[in-house]
């Protein structure tokens, strides 16, 4: 995976745990750098680490270029078994598609259903749920 790349997921990760724990500090809970505040009860995360992302590139036509085909979640916690997985891909002007898959092991691969131009690709974030 590429330097940007691991870049791009640490800060999306660091942004999440530090929205996290600022919402759940105002509300006065003891909270460390891996919980997340829910309505007014605190939840430990099941991923200790960050996450690594990698994606799928082929040709495509219709765009006359590279698209994403795929998003691959890499060193995911055996805590997130049985999770949620939301992936979104952004570019300058917002999201360019939504990801869903169930967490199974340590790697998760989420197809896109429509290609998304890989020169467009900007951004990625990840939400794990129950």
């Amino acid at each position: 995976m590429s330097n940007r790349r691991r870049l791009m997921a640490a800060a999306a990760t660091v942004a999440v745990a530090a929205g996290g724990a600022t919402a759940a500090h105002a509300a006065g809970a003891p909270i460390d750098a891996i919980s997340v505040l829910t309505s007014s009860t605190v939840v430990r995360s099941c991923q200790t680490t960050g996450v690594d992302v990698d994606y799928d590139v082929a040709y495509a036509p219709d765009l006359r270029g590279y698209a994403v085909t795929a998003a691959h979640l890499d060193g995911l916690d055996a805590d997130c078994a049985g999770q949620r997985a939301q992936v979104t891909l952004s570019g300058p002007d917002g999201p360019l598609a939504h990801l869903e898959g169930t967490v199974s092991g340590d790697r998760l691969t989420l197809p896109v259903d429509a290609p998304v131009p890989a020169s467009d690709l900007t951004g990625v974030s990840v939400t794990l749920s129950a």
